[in-house]
């Protein structure tokens, strides 16, 4: 039993960004999708929470779009956060640590708080870095 529980032991929260693929993809405007993950102890994945995104538009004058992967990471920890004007934390901690209560994870805001918090691009999202 006890090493059933370290197994689920959350050590890292990661927000993966992805493109989206719902729409046909051209050089005026993309779309990505983040979702948040908890990784587990004995290498799993637990889906926290999806369905979070942006779309940037070139506006005017510009061909294209450009995107660096600190642009991308810095858009990516600013759609995670409560739809608020000012949150009170860098993080909705306590509203992770209830999504991670719901599948049976022991934790709290606290300890999830003092875990790495990783954003991952996916290999889509690399590829279309013009940096």
């Amino acid at each position: 039993m006890h090493s059933e529980l370290a197994q689920s032991e959350i050590i890292a929260l990661w927000a993966v960004c992805d493109l989206y693929l719902g729409r046909a993809p051209n050089s005026r405007s993309q779309s990505f999708t983040v979702a948040e993950y908890a990784l587990l102890a004995s290498g799993d994945l637990r889906l926290l929470r999806s369905g979070l995104g942006w779309t940037v538009e070139a506006r005017g004058a510009a061909i294209s779009l450009t995107f660096t992967p600190a642009s991308l990471i810095k858009d990516v920890l600013n759609v995670v956060l409560p739809d608020y004007d000012e949150p009170e934390d860098d993080h909705p901690w306590e509203w992770l640590a209830t999504l991670a209560q719901k599948q049976d994870l022991t934790t709290s805001a606290v300890e999830l708080r003092g875990l790495p918090y990783r954003v991952l691009l996916t290999d889509r999202v690399l590829n279309r870095i013009t940096e």
